[in-house]
């Protein structure tokens, strides 16, 4: 293990990162995880629901619940894979193109 907690006999990308300060990752990790993904999730689906309308709401929410357990299925295994291979640089890169895309077509329509 270097300085950084990486184990570099397992991985090779480890040489190239930097260490992070502890105090500025649980915080954002809190912040993040812990408050946002909860009023994003409460957020998402009353807006969902108000778009739907008077259609069939528990077929489409079951369907739009259905997807989202489906993406956190394999986002953490896919980027676990990439994670293994290529460092954190390149799943934050991932995450990156995926957030630009949502932007980019939040935009478009």
């Amino acid at each position: 293990m270097n300085d950084t907690g990486c184990n570099a006999e397992k991985f090779s990308w480890c040489h190239n990162l930097a260490p992070i300060n502890v105090y500025l990752y649980y915080t954002a990790y809190v912040i993040v995880i812990g408050f946002a993904y909860s009023l994003v999730n409460v957020t998402l689906t009353t807006l969902y629901s108000k778009i739907l309308g008077p259609r069939r709401q528990g077929v489409t929410q079951g369907i739009f619940q259905i997807s989202g357990g489906c993406a956190r299925l394999t986002g953490p295994l896919a980027l676990s894979i990439l994670y293994t291979e290529f460092g954190p640089r390149m799943t934050w890169k991932v995450e990156m193109a995926v957030l630009g895309i949502t932007i980019a077509t939040w935009i478009l329509f």
